[in-house]
C-alpha cells in the first residue's frame, strides 16, 4: 500500500513545477474497473512528459478477480502545437497482475511485465481545459509469471517467461488542462 501512496505523490507534485499541465483518466480502464490517473507536463516547446497509472484492488469472488496495477512513462514529440493535435512518444511501462477467471481460464495467472514501444496519439482540444485524447501503440513486452491450477488454493503448475511484439497501448482519455 506504501507503493501505491508513494506513486500518488510523486504523480501530484510533478506537475507543481510545470507551468502547463494535463490530469487524464483513460476510459477503457474505467470500463474495466480500474481506477486510473495520469498527468502530463510541458518540458518543452515541443516535448511533454506523461505518466500515467491505475490499480485494480477487486474481487468479485474466491475464483474470479483481476488484480493488477500499471504504471506507464511517457516522452511526446508534438508534431505541431504542445497539448493540441498529434504527437509521437515513446513509452515504457511495468505491472504486476494476478487474474484467475474459471470460465474462460483453467489457470491462475501471478507474474509481472515490462515493456517498451513507440506511439502515436492525436489530441482534439474540445474547449480552453477540456479535450480527448486517442493513442495507440506498438512495443515489445517481457512477461513473467507463476502458473497455478484455478480455484481457491490451486495447485502450483510452474514459472513462465513470455516476450511479445504488438499492441501494447490503446487509449482513449478525457482531459483536463491547467
Amino acid at each position: 500500500m506504501r507503493k501505491i501512496y508513494l506513486i500518488a505523490l510523486l504523480l501530484l507534485s510533478l506537475p507543481l513545477a510545470a507551468k502547463n499541465f494535463i490530469l487524464k483518466t483513460n476510459l477503457p480502464y474505467v470500463a474495466t474497473a480500474t481506477p486510473n490517473l495520469g498527468v502530463e507536463f510541458a518540458i518543452s516547446p515541443s516535448f511533454s512528459l506523461s505518466i500515467e497509472g491505475g490499480y485494480t484492488p477487486f474481487k468479485w469472488n474466491k475464483d474470479r478477480y483481476l488484480k493488477h496495477f500499471v504504471i506507464n512513462p511517457e516522452v511526446r514529440y508534438w508534431l505541431c502545437h504542445r497539448f493540441v493535435g498529434s504527437f509521437v512518444g515513446v513509452h515504457g511501462f511495468y505491472g504486476e497482475y494476478n487474474f484467475d477467471y474459471d470460465k474462460w481460464f483453467n489457470h491462475r495467472y501471478d507474474g509481472r511485465v515490462v515493456g517498451a514501444g513507440f506511439t502515436y496519439g492525436y489530441h482534439f482540444y474540445l474547449s480552453k481545459h477540456w479535450g480527448i485524447e486517442l493513442l495507440a501503440g506498438i512495443g515489445y513486452a517481457y512477461l513473467y509469471y507463476d502458473k497455478y491450477k484455478s480455484g481457491h488454493c490451486g495447485d502450483y503448475v510452474g514459472k513462465f517467461k513470455r516476450n511479445y511484439i504488438g499492441p501494447t497501448r490503446l487509449a482513449v482519455s478525457i482531459l483536463h488542462i491547467f
